[in-house]
């Protein structure tokens, strides 16, 4: 029998599947760690490492994910890749529903305006740009190049950023003391030890979820919209709920952003480009149109307002909450 596939009794691929999600969020620890000490010793300003390393570290269970899924995927078993796809959407659904949602009610979120004139449209794009090709095309290189061109331009946004001085609590956020007393080889040391565990978490994710999928009659797109895309969140509500604490609201906030375009330029941008992303007839269109409204509602609130009060958060929250009761109701009642 097969490690984790047909006929691995459910118990142990539900074990698997919350052992390789707790395994993921170490890894994109142990990775952000790694990276920020790394980039500090070279001398990278905290605010660019807060852009980059901690947004990239967030969004590396989901790109993991979606390497090994697609990698597994055929035109005759889109299950993996329906997970995938399920996972990127979902994400970007709970970090700006809940995590989002969660960090404007315990405290009003600045929003700067260089994020309202360059990242939030920048994400705005590539949303309209993923549903588009998933709409009325295949994921293939030619939407993967787009995708990766689009993740081209956030990292030329990132290297302009290089001039912005931090603030004391993206400091406090990323914990910068502790990080400049760690050694290049501890750092490098604990982000190939990042990436190891990533790796195998990954394959560990999508072969136990499929398998516990098919054996528990559900698709796998809504295993990726909920328990996977929850999982593989955790890290940006943990990162969030860290910045917010210290006085960092604007950089959670931008992590979060910057997590969003992570997720759709490279996590779907990459695996396009190497494999062939075949789509199931089940093409999650009343989904994407859920994560486009969030974010444009974000995208409005933050243009209009300058800042993201509790009341947007108690609006994000419920309409996540409504959101996901709804995809439970809707799976309860399918034959």
């Amino acid at each position: 029998m097969e490690l984790l596939g047909p006929g691995t009794p459910i118990p142990i691929l539900i074990v698997a599947l919350l052992a390789s999600l707790a395994m993921l969020g170490w890894g994109a620890d142990k990775l952000v760690d790694g990276a920020s000490a790394l980039a500090l010793a070279l001398g990278v300003r905290p605010f660019v490492i807060g852009l980059s390393c901690v947004a990239f570290g967030t969004s590396a269970p989901e790109l993991a994910t979606a390497l090994f899924a697609i990698g597994r995927a055929s035109a005759d078993t889109v299950g993996p890749a329906q997970l995938a796809l399920g996972n990127v959407i979902g994400s970007n659904v709970w970090n700006l529903g809940l995590i989002l949602g969660v960090a404007a009610v315990m405290q009003p979120i600045p929003v700067e305006r260089e994020t309202v004139r360059r990242e939030i449209p920048l994400l705005l794009l590539l949303s309209l740009l993923l549903a588009f090709c998933v709409e009325f095309h295949e994921l293939g290189r030619g939407p993967g190049i787009l995708l990766l061109a689009g993740f081209g331009v956030f990292c030329g946004l990132l290297a302009w950023s290089w001039r912005q001085p931090k603030t004391e609590g993206e400091a406090a956020a990323l914990d910068v003391d502790e990080l400049r007393g760690m050694s290049q080889s501890k750092a490098i040391g604990l982000l190939v030890l990042g990436l190891v565990i990533l790796v195998i978490s990954a394959e560990t994710l999508v072969r136990s979820a499929v398998t516990l999928a098919s054996g528990l009659g559900v698709g796998e797109e809504l295993l990726g919209l909920t328990v996977i895309a929850l999982g593989t969140s955790l890290p940006e509500l943990a990162t969030t709920v860290a910045a917010a604490r210290k006085g960092g609201q604007d950089l959670a906030f931008g992590n979060l952003i910057g997590s969003n375009i992570f997720n759709i330029a490279l996590v779907v941008g990459l695996p396009a480009t190497l494999f062939t992303w075949p789509l199931g007839p089940d093409r999650m269109e009343a989904d994407l149109l859920v994560m486009l409204g969030i974010s444009i509602f974000v995208a409005v609130m933050a243009t209009w307002q300058r800042r993201l009060s509790r009341l947007v958060g108690v609006l994000l929250l419920t309409t996540h909450f409504v959101y996901i009761g709804s995809l439970i109701v809707l799976e309860i009642r399918s034959p």
